[in-house]
């Protein structure tokens, strides 16, 4: 597997590099050309299985030379894996301390905030899927980074969880951006301030959530038809 990147151009070190004209090539599948200026906010990056949203997200991660709470003059990104496994057979509590430079306060906030509060005295292999998802959730932006990659943050946790996650990162994303993968269409277009897709070709397109032609938008990125309809101040999906 090769990956060739071509340039970004990056002038602002709290920001999101912009991508003009990047070609992600893995193999003999290309993603792009992708042409992004990251805006503050929620970004929700979809598309069907296959399509290279992980691809775009590491290109990300690698794109900018720093890592998980490794600085960039004064900033620096948190990255959330798609890969729901917690080495160590530690507890919560622990988990939640490692690596982390960040005040008292700070981090039980987030605690209380994802909800992990009952788990803290518990080992970290005894867990629910779902539970572990929100230690690494919690680890993840007890870090308070400047902006956030999360790759599929929500993928087991139950639907009201998942929407109370989406709405937090709505919120969070307003003072910090947030780039999330995501196949969670309903939370997409409810809890984000914009959408990029990615088809099954890699061709890359981005739409608002709420663009009056979102639905032609996502049938097109999936090719199937779909119907987008509101109720009660919250848009849905059907199939």
């Amino acid at each position: 597997m090769t990956h060739k990147f071509s340039k970004s151009t990056h002038t602002c070190h709290d920001t999101l590099p912009a991508l003009i004209n990047v070609t992600i090539s893995i193999g003999h599948k290309n993603i792009g050309p992708v042409n992004i200026n990251w805006n503050k906010g929620h970004t929700c990056i979809i598309g069907p299985n296959g399509a290279g949203k992980s691809t775009l997200l590491r290109y990300l991660n690698v794109e900018i030379p720093n890592n998980l709470g490794a600085y960039y003059g004064e900033t620096y990104r948190s990255f959330l894996s798609q890969q729901n496994i917690i080495h160590w057979a530690l507890r919560v509590q622990d988990v939640l301390n490692i690596s982390h430079k960040t005040s008292h306060e700070h981090m039980h906030k987030i605690i209380d905030q994802m909800q992990i509060r009952p788990w803290l005295s518990m080992r970290t292999d005894h867990l629910s899927d779902g539970q572990r998802l929100k230690v690494r959730l919690a680890r993840t932006f007890i870090s308070d980074a400047h902006w956030y990659l999360l790759d599929e943050p929500t993928a087991s946790l139950d639907p009201p969880e998942e929407t109370r996650i989406f709405r937090y990162l709505h919120q969070h994303a307003q003072s910090k951006p947030i780039v999330t993968i995501t196949h969670a269409l309903h939370c997409a277009i409810n809890h984000s301030d914009n959408i990029i897709g990615i088809d099954a070709q890699g061709c890359v397109t981005s739409c608002a959530p709420d663009h009056p032609n979102l639905a032609h938008w996502l049938s097109e990125l999936y090719q199937q038809p779909v119907c987008v309809f509101s109720q009660q101040n919250q848009r849905y999906i059907s199939w």
